[in-house]
C-alpha cells in the first residue's frame, strides 16, 4: 500500500459469520488514515469496525450502536459516524452520532441523534468546511472539538 500499487492479492474480509446467508458486505461506510483503511458497520456486520493495514484485516472496535447505510468522515485522528438504520434493521427511533479514535479503540456517543432512515441514510455526503463558512446556507453542523 505504501507504493500505491494494487497487486490484486488481498485477503477476504474475515468478519462475516460462517452461518450467515450473506456472501459479501454492503451498506457500510469507509474512512482512512495515511496507512490504513476502515470498513465501518454494514448490513451484515453492523457493529464491527475493521481495519485493513499491511495487507491484513483487524477487528479494532465495536460501534456503540450497530448500523448500516450510514456515513463517516475522519479528521485529526477522530472519526464521526452518523445516520443510517440500526443494528436490527429498524427504521424507527433515533441513532446517536458516534465519535471514535480507532487507534485507541475509544468511542463515545454525541448529539445530535438523528432519526433512523429518515433522510440520514443511503448516500450521506459528509464534508469539511472552513470555520468561516456561511452557515446560513447549511443544513446543520456537528461540533466535535479538536483532538487532545
Amino acid at each position: 500500500m505504501s507504493e500505491m500499487v494494487w497487486n490484486g492479492e488481498v485477503p477476504d474480509y474475515p468478519f462475516i459469520e460462517d452461518d450467515s446467508k450473506e456472501k459479501g458486505i454492503y451498506h457500510y461506510s469507509t474512512t482512512h488514515t495515511p496507512d490504513a483503511v476502515f470498513i465501518i458497520g454494514g448490513h451484515v456486520t453492523r457493529n464491527i469496525v475493521a481495519e485493513f493495514r499491511d495487507n491484513q484485516w483487524k477487528h479494532v472496535a465495536n460501534l456503540k450502536r450497530g448500523r448500516s447505510r450510514h456515513g463517516s468522515i475522519s479528521f485529526g485522528g477522530q472519526t464521526i459516524i452518523i445516520g443510517g438504520e440500526d443494528s436490527s434493521g429498524n427504521v424507527e427511533g433515533d441513532l446517536p452520532t458516534e465519535v471514535w479514535d480507532f487507534q485507541t479503540g475509544n468511542g463515545r456517543a454525541i448529539e445530535p441523534s438523528l432519526p433512523a432512515y429518515d433522510g440520514y441514510s443511503n448516500g450521506i455526503g459528509l464534508y469539511f468546511v472552513d470555520a468561516n463558512f456561511d452557515s446560513s446556507c447549511s443544513m446543520g453542523t456537528i461540533e466535535v472539538g479538536r483532538p487532545a
